[in-house]
Order: structure tokens, then sequence, then C-alpha cells
């Protein structure tokens, strides 16, 4: 961040934002004290969708305190931020605990490299298909993040102040939603229910949004935050099905991934937005409506809710 805050060219700009995410690999770290803390599937699939809660709804606060805090000058937001970074550091110094132990942890040997993991739950039969889904739904959501984000600033000219709120208050409702995940899905009927009509709703949301105006877009996008549970669910059934020496790189792959649609998603939202506008939403609204499709016929997540079942019979 101190490289951020010397920058003069877009280089060294873009250089300093490639060392800032290279400390990205600490979430993996976080979800795998959350394995190890929590022994049940249940527990740990909720655990990790409170987690996955804090960091989106951190994201968007940042996202929205930063466009307010430019306002004062464009190193200001990095200033403050750094600040906050060496609290975390204090925090983690002081604080911070180790939860796994020799007795029960996996030797280095044993542990699966990052291409291992990607192999085993990419070609193993339990898994092959949720991942794919997973990975799926991962690109939808990092392309059409970005265009919700560009139609409020081209398409509906919403001041900075306008989209801060905007973006607050998707963050709320998101945690709100993803740190009650079970009962959110409890409401559907059970995970596959909730992934079907999740897909089916956020199709729908994102055929209309680009069609609406700015009231209805903002009142649908409010409302595709109360399905925004989806990749969660994938990555909690995935967790589940796979063996426990395999579940901490599950994190970490799906941390690999989630970097990627960041990159993947904003380059496609703006070649495709320069054609029209539409066509993030619509590709989308595409892709999840095969998704829906796929889901509708895979027998994965009843095996999930098996397993949970037998876990809660032993106990």
């Amino acid at each position: 961040m101190i490289l951020e805050l010397r920058a003069t060219s877009f280089w060294t700009y873009a250089l300093s934002r490639v060392t800032f995410g290279l400390t990205r690999a600490a979430m993996p770290v976080a979800n795998g004290v959350l394995c190890d803390i929590f022994s049940s599937a249940d527990e740990r699939s909720q655990a990790i969708s409170k987690n996955g809660a804090a960091v989106g709804i951190g994201f968007l606060i940042g996202a929205a305190t930063g466009g307010t805090l430019v306002g004062y000058g464009y190193h200001v937001p990095t200033l403050v931020c750094m600040i906050a970074q060496i609290a975390n550091i204090a925090v983690i110094i002081l604080l911070w605990r180790e939860t796994g132990s020799p007795s029960s942890a996996t030797s280095k040997q044993d542990q699966p490299s990052f291409f291992q993991t990607l192999s085993t739950v990419a070609t193993n039969t339990g898994t092959s298909s949720v991942f794919g889904v997973h990975v799926a739904l991962i690109l939808a959501t990092a392309g059409v993040q970005h265009a919700y984000l560009e139609y409020t600033r081209v398409q509906l000219d919403m001041s900075p102040g306008l989209r801060s709120g905007f973006l607050l208050s998707i963050g709320i409702l998101s945690a709100a939603v993803q740190s009650n995940l079970n009962k959110s899905v409890s409401v559907f009927g059970g995970r596959h229910r909730a992934m079907v009509i999740g897909c089916f709703i956020n199709a729908l949301i994102n055929l209309v949004a680009p069609l609406s105006s700015a009231a209805v877009f903002i009142t649908v996008s409010l409302l595709s935050t109360f399905v925004g549970f989806l990749p969660i669910i994938t990555l909690s059934i995935l967790s589940k099905l796979s063996p426990q020496n395999v579940q901490g790189s599950i994190m970490g792959l799906n941390e690999s991934l989630l970097n990627i649609g960041t990159v993947v998603g904003p380059l496609f939202c703006s070649f495709t937005a320069s054609i029209d506008h539409k066509i993030p939403f619509f590709t989308a609204a595409l892709l999840l409506f095969i998704l829906m499709y796929k889901v509708q016929n895979m027998t994965e997540f009843n095996q999930a809710e098996e397993k949970d079942a037998k876990v809660k019979k032993s106990e």
C-alpha cells in the first residue's frame, strides 16, 4: 500500500495492485481455521457462509466508503485502508491462536497441491458436476456485478452518493441473507430446490434489470440479494462430498476461482457492454437458465443432505 500511495505512473500503480493481490492468500487460511473449529458439516458450511457474508459486505461497504473518501483526494482511501491493515496485523499478533493440532493435522506429504485439488474435484464423479456449476456461478456473478455498477454510472447517471447508498444497501441485505444460510435455504425447502429456484429468479432479474427504469432497476437489484447465496451452497456441497484432507485446499481453490472471476468478469463486461449494455445481463441470464436445468437433474445435493443426516444420527 505504501507503493500505491507513492505511485506516479500506471505501471507503478499496477505493480502495487499485484502485490496487494498476493495477500489474498490469507482468505483460504481463514476458511481453513473455520474447518478446524467446526467439526460437523452443517456448522462448517454455516461458518463459511458467514465468513463469505463478512467478506461480501466488507467489499461493498469498502467500495461505498472509498467512493466517499476519494472526494478528499485519491490517496485518502488507500491511507485509510493501510491504517486498517496495520490494526488487523496487530489483532492477529496479539489474539491469534493456532487451531490445528499435531495429532489431527494432515502431514505435509499428504496435503494435496493446488493442481491435485483441482484435478480431484474436477474429475471425481461425486464432485465434478457441482464443481462445474460452482465455476459457472462465479463467472456469471463476476461479470454481472461489474455490469450493475457500470449501468448505475453510465445508463442511470447516478451520483457517487447514490451509488454508495446503493452498494451499502446491497451489502447489508447480502450479509443478512448469507449469515443465516440454513434459514434462507429452508425457506425454499432445501439446498436442491434453493439452487433451482435461485437460478431461475436471478436469471429473470438479469433479464428485467437492463430494460427497467432507475426505480425498478434498484428494486430488482436489491431483490437479487435474497438469492445471492448460490455459490456458497455449491462450495458447502463440495466441502461435504470431498475427503477431509482436501477440504482446506478446496477453500484455496475457491479463492483462486474468485480471483479469476474478478479479472475475467470485468473484461468480458467492458468488451460486451461497448457493443450493447444489455449483453452482460442477458449472457448471465442465459447461463443461469442453463444451470437451472443442469441442477434440476443433479443428485449430489441429495447425497450431501443424506451425509448430513448420518452425521446428526451419529452424534
